[in-house]
């Protein structure tokens, strides 16, 4: 070929591509702020700055303790402003701290079972401010916990079952104003209405009825596990009901160093009237009644009923209660 030719074909082909490439650079560009990927999708974040709290130093500390001053463990206490919560629990000398807390008004709640609920309103709090409360006391509700009752039928019968109570129920599971009707087995199991199964009747009240106790136990927390398994089993509960009963309230006894215990077994059922029909051959009852106890006391040890032969259609229930000193009768 022509060299003259073919440095004009060389140059045709040149300027072509030129041409057709020339639209590709324009459209990105050699400098430009991003990269052209026509396939690219971006996520985008939007973010509502009247949400947006900003950070602060203040913080809110204060105490909660009973009606005898004794520290509450365990209690929640929280900040709410438009619904937004914020809270801590109370340590174990009943002291608690909230920290961060933004600039506003806030209302401050303190909850804790078995006692009152406390609502303080407007409290007002500044950037890097440190509020100290007045010691926040919680009244007592007089509470009974937890009373679960196991039903042992020696064949499968259909039970009726009243709770006529000195005070106001407050919960039951299965939900019942107080009645139930339920198909027991001779293993426990209860069958309700809508064919469900439970192994126990569960109800908890606040009851008008205060008890003065002379005896009792001292008991070091230490201790707490041993002395129930022994006192439980001379009352009559079997392993599973005494696992369960030891279950719920260790963690509420052991929040205390030292407990004084007393099983009421008998006026209790004066105020918390059980009629179940068919009636049982063998009832037993026990509401423990528990106080934390800081100093040394003296209290004369408790003579517990012996325990009754479990014969024929069986009916078991355990509940407790926290009780004052003041309850306590003078030695």
């Amino acid at each position: 070929m022509d060299k003259a030719l073919f440095w004009h074909l060389y140059t045709m082909k040149a300027l072509l591509l030129a041409i057709l490439l020339f639209p590709i650079i324009s459209s990105c560009g050699f400098q430009r702020e991003h990269e052209c990927d026509e396939t690219q999708e971006t996520n985008i974040i939007t973010i509502d700055s009247s949400v947006v709290e900003p950070s602060s130093s203040a913080s809110i500390k204060g105490k909660v303790v009973d009606d005898n001053g004794e520290p509450l463990f365990g209690t929640t206490v929280f900040l709410e402003k438009e619904g937004v919560k914020i809270g801590t629990s109370v340590n174990i000398d009943g002291s608690f701290e909230i920290k961060n807390v933004a600039t506003g008004n806030y209302t401050l709640f303190a909850q804790h079972v078995g006692y009152q609920s406390v609502k303080q309103v407007n409290v007002e709090v500044q950037e890097g401010e440190q509020i100290i409360l007045k010691d926040i006391i919680l009244q007592s509700q007089n509470l009974e916990l937890k009373p679960i009752i196991y039903f042992y039928p020696t064949d499968t019968i259909t039970l009726d079952v009243h709770l006529d109570y000195e005070g106001e129920i407050i919960h039951t599971y299965p939900k019942s104003n107080g009645d139930w009707k339920m198909l027991a087995y001779p293993n426990g199991t209860l069958i309700d209405s809508t064919g469900r199964s439970f192994y126990s009747i569960y109800w908890e009240g606040i009851t008008t009825y205060q008890k003065t106790i002379n005896s009792g136990f001292i008991v070091d927390s230490e201790e707490t596990i041993p002395f129930l398994e022994a006192k439980l089993a001379e009352i009559g509960l079997n392993e599973r009901e005494a696992n369960e009963f030891i279950i719920f309230w260790l963690p509420i006894l052991n929040q205390n160093d030292r407990n004084l215990i007393h099983f009421d077994t008998e006026h209790y059922t004066k105020h918390a009237v059980l009629d179940i029909q068919p009636a049982p051959e063998t009832l037993i009852r026990i509401m423990m009644l528990h106080c934390p106890i800081e100093s040394e006391i003296k209290i004369i040890e408790q003579t517990l009923p012996i325990s009754p032969e479990r014969k024929g259609f069986t009916v078991v229930e355990w509940g407790g209660k926290k009780i004052s000193l003041t309850q306590l009768e003078s030695q």
